[in-house]
């Protein structure tokens, strides 16, 4: 058995979803990931809620593999519960950094 490392830089192009691209015959063969990027990561780029982009193989067009980033936070409890342990109240830091801003991939 040879080990071959497939290079998706090389070997496709990454452009962002478009109903074109959303609208290929294909499947993943997951239920869920066919319905979503068939009918809502185009919704979800134009709320605003996450962007979707996609690998095009260059020598056939077929779509190797898609990705969705997406705004979200975590809940910052360390800090919040040090301030409360101590007895001081809850200050503007806090309260800022309740939740700390990051990206989730889908």
């Amino acid at each position: 058995m040879t080990d071959s490392i497939f290079d998706i830089t090389q070997h496709c192009v990454r452009v962002d979803l478009n109903e074109e691209i959303s609208s290929f015959n294909f499947s993943f063969g997951d239920d869920d990931l066919d319905d979503f990027f068939h009918n809502h990561a185009l919704l979800y780029s134009k709320e605003h809620l996450g962007k979707t982009y996609v690998f095009v193989d260059n020598d056939t067009s077929e779509i190797v593999a898609f990705f969705t980033v997406s705004n979200d936070s975590i809940k910052n409890n360390i800090h919040t519960e040090e301030f409360n342990k101590s007895g001081s109240k809850k200050n503007s830091w806090t309260q800022a950094f309740a939740y700390l801003p990051c990206s989730t991939y889908r």
